[in-house]
């Protein structure tokens, strides 16, 4: 099975979501007074699978890409993003595109209340990440680059 083509107004639409996207993210961490090193760290606190680091956040912000629903929950959680922030953050990640189901989950959950809305979005995540998770057992010589690096024991050696 072939990639799904879309319309360039399709396109059009999903880069300008991104892009709108990564604008209201980086004004919610510019408000917080954190910069992006500072929020990919303290995003990961507790969390290293939910971790990312800085230049994926630029990226996002950019409207280049879109976060793993984990990865942008831990953010959210460290920004202390409010309902109304989440919500229209979680809109604009149903526009810019199918990339982890966000467009799915946006159009399931639209007509709960608010409160109900963003309960089922961290219900939703969490789904996400434990996915993510169970992959990672999976896979374990898969790297985790969001960890802090360390030099390995026979570098250090050698040094």
């Amino acid at each position: 099975m072939g990639r799904r083509s879309m319309s360039d107004d399709q396109a059009k639409v999903r880069a300008e979501a991104r892009r709108r996207f990564g604008k209201r993210l980086k004004a919610l961490r510019v408000a917080r007074g954190a910069g992006q090193r500072q929020a990919a760290l303290g995003a990961a606190e507790g969390n290293a699978l939910a971790g990312f680091v800085p230049a994926a956040l630029g990226h996002w912000e950019a409207g280049r890409r879109m976060p793993h629903p984990s990865q942008l929950r831990a953010l959210l959680r460290f920004l202390q993003v409010g309902e109304t922030d989440l919500l229209e953050l979680l809109d604009l990640a149903g526009q810019a595109g199918p990339r982890y189901y966000y467009g799915d989950h946006v159009r399931e959950t639209c007509d709960l209340p608010p409160a109900e809305r963003v309960q089922a979005w961290h219900m939703w995540a969490s789904q996400q990440w434990e996915r993510r998770r169970s992959a990672r057992v999976e896979r374990p010589d898969t790297r985790d680059w969001a960890l802090p690096f360390t030099p390995r024991e026979d570098a250090e050696a050698t040094g």
